[in-house]
């Protein structure tokens, strides 16, 4: 017992390993997990699911308290763990829990509808064609 207790406090994050971790803390942003006693990292919004996640619905996939898979992107140079949810289930070979099409989800198939054909800003060229500015050079 006292061995695992030393593991534990020593243990280190492996980039590439999937770890259960429990959910400690949701941002705006992503959500903190504990991988390990004492030692937690980062899910970034984007990292949480294949589909779109608004912030307001992290908690449909990842409760406060929730035991979640993730897996270990990379640590920094300060120590800092960067999680991915998704890429844990992939190499874990499971499907998504939280149903596509559900409020905050994206639509069947997983991509954002485009609202122009130039995407989502539109034709931002201006009557020059391309030319941002009045300038010449």
């Amino acid at each position: 017992m006292a061995i695992k207790m030393i593991r534990d406090l020593t243990q280190e994050a492996e980039i590439g390993k999937v770890y259960h971790g429990v959910v400690r803390k949701i941002m705006d942003f992503g959500a903190f997990v504990e991988i390990f006693p004492g030692t937690d990292g980062l899910v970034h919004i984007s990292e949480i699911a294949h589909a779109r996640v608004d912030r307001n619905d992290i908690t449909r996939y990842m409760p406060e308290g929730e035991t979640v898979p993730v897996k270990v992107l990379s640590v920094d140079s300060s120590g800092r763990i960067k999680l991915s949810r998704k890429a844990a289930l992939e190499d874990l070979g499971q499907e998504d829990p939280v149903a596509p099409g559900e409020p905050g989800s994206a639509p069947e198939g997983g991509e954002r509808p485009h609202h122009h054909e130039r995407g989502d800003r539109g034709d931002r060229r201006g009557p020059r064609g391309g030319d941002r500015g009045g300038h010449s050079r």
